[in-house]
């Protein structure tokens, strides 16, 4: 006898292969206690067990979400609080605070100069990372040159353009 070809997958291989089972023992008196659960909330056993899944879920997004806020918050409120406490170490006692950056990192080597703006007041910072400008700055300022802040230095130099050209302009005009 001939044997009938098979024509395709059937109904129940498919159905089973995109609907898998998931299988788990628990005591009867947690079966008893899920299923007293269910009932009060009008729901079967399997959609109690997906909303719990989906609120986890949820729950564990949210407790992400909130942990990375409080850990940034956290972070930055430490980092102001040292800042701030660096700096005023620094005011009361600046070669205290240069021992411990050394004691920190022995191959640092800080340096911090504070020059006043000759033009406006504002403090101009100099650092050790600033390289040579620093000593010709330092040069600048003993020497008693001008000492200016990269805001007035713009403006100044603005301003000796702007008149540079009316001067070209009114000798131009008495020119012709």
């Amino acid at each position: 006898m001939a044997r009938r070809k098979r024509r395709g997958e059937r109904y129940i291989d498919r159905w089973l292969r995109e609907h898998p089972r998931v299988t788990f023992y628990i005591s009867r008196d947690e079966y008893d206690e899920v299923k007293r659960i269910a009932e009060s909330k009008g729901l079967s056993l399997k959609e109690l067990a997906l909303e719990a899944l989906k609120n986890v879920a949820k729950f564990r997004e949210d407790l992400e979400k909130r942990y990375g806020e409080g850990y940034r918050d956290g972070y930055d409120k430490g980092y102001r609080r040292g800042f701030r406490r660096a700096l005023r170490m620094f005011i009361d006692d600046p070669h205290a605070f240069y021992n411990v950056v050394k004691r920190v990192d022995s191959y640092l080597e800080p340096m911090l100069i504070v020059h006043q703006c000759s033009v406006c007041g504002e403090p101009i910072v100099f650092t050790h990372r600033d390289g040579g400008g620093v000593v010709e700055a330092i040069k600048d300022a003993i020497g008693g040159k001008d000492f200016r802040c990269e805001k007035c230095r713009y403006a100044f130099a603005w301003y000796v353009d702007l008149m540079k050209k009316r001067r070209e302009r009114e000798s131009s005009e008495v020119g012709a």
